[in-house]
């Protein structure tokens, strides 16, 4: 794939830092993407996907900070195989616990058909808010390394966890205390 990738640029430049970004970089996409999707194939399908993209958009994109690097390229995976998802609409069920007993009343019967799953809640937050989500309880990184790969800092990776609560808390308030 290396040779691909670099007989799409133009120059020695160009062609140096596509190597330098598919070495260093491309098992720690390919982690990325096989954590969201779940399958070695459209993981390698998302990490080529991401290469194109990032490719195609070089001239624009800064690639001193190896912190922003990385975290540049892991958003784009993953943005990739969300969008993979939805095209495919592969999205992992949640199992959910059975019930135990039998009695449940009208309104708990109508919750539980009608209640998003927590993989459509999260779905709905922010971009960045979201990113922080997958990769703290989806992924199970800690709070540190969460931070080290999207390049900031670890109050800001606590602060977006408070934020996504807020707004799934505010989402289930509206939508179920009509």
């Amino acid at each position: 794939m290396l040779a691909l990738y670099m007989a799409m640029v133009d120059t020695d430049e160009e062609r140096s830092l596509v190597e330098r970004l598919y070495t260093s970089y491309e098992q720690m996409m390919y982690k990325a993407a096989f954590s969201v999707l779940k399958d070695s194939y459209y993981a390698e399908d998302a990490v080529h996907e991401a290469f194109l993209r990032i490719i195609r958009n070089m001239s624009c994109l800064n690639f001193d900070d190896d912190k922003k690097t990385r975290a540049l390229l892991v958003i784009t995976v993953r943005n990739v195989c969300f969008n993979m998802l939805r095209r495919n609409k592969r999205m992992p069920v949640i199992d959910e616990p059975e019930e135990e007993t039998e009695d449940i009343s009208a309104k708990e019967e109508y919750l539980k058909l009608e209640a998003p799953s927590a993989a459509e809640l999260i779905k709905q937050l922010p971009g960045e808010i979201r990113e922080v989500v997958v990769m703290r309880f989806i992924r199970g990184d800690d709070a540190k390394t969460t931070a080290d790969v999207l390049g900031i800092s670890v109050p800001t990776v606590y602060s977006r966890i408070r934020r996504a609560r807020e707004i799934i808390k505010d989402f289930i308030e509206e939508e179920y205390n009509d």
